[in-house]
């Protein structure tokens, strides 16, 4: 369980990172950080098979996955100091 957790953590800061350096271009609207968020979510219940977003939520919390929304608010916050 380890390694998966590894594993899933350097991808998903890999891709986050990534799509933020390329979304400082252009503006981000509510409506593309919940779609984002969407889809992350989406994925944890493809992986882990089930429907319950509790269960989404607790698996992304022991992941240290964290949604778009709060990716982004901390880093306008680093970029206001």
């Amino acid at each position: 369980m380890k390694e998966i957790r590894l594993l899933v953590k350097q991808k998903w800061q890999a891709n986050a990172y990534q799509y933020f350096h390329t979304a400082e271009a252009c503006p981000l609207t509510k409506s593309d950080l919940q779609s984002l968020a969407f889809d992350i979510n989406r994925f944890f219940m493809k992986l882990f098979t089930t429907k319950s977003i509790e269960t989404v939520k607790y698996c992304q919390e022991y992941f240290d996955v964290s949604l778009p929304s709060v990716l982004w608010a901390k880093r306008v916050q680093l970029n206001l100091k």
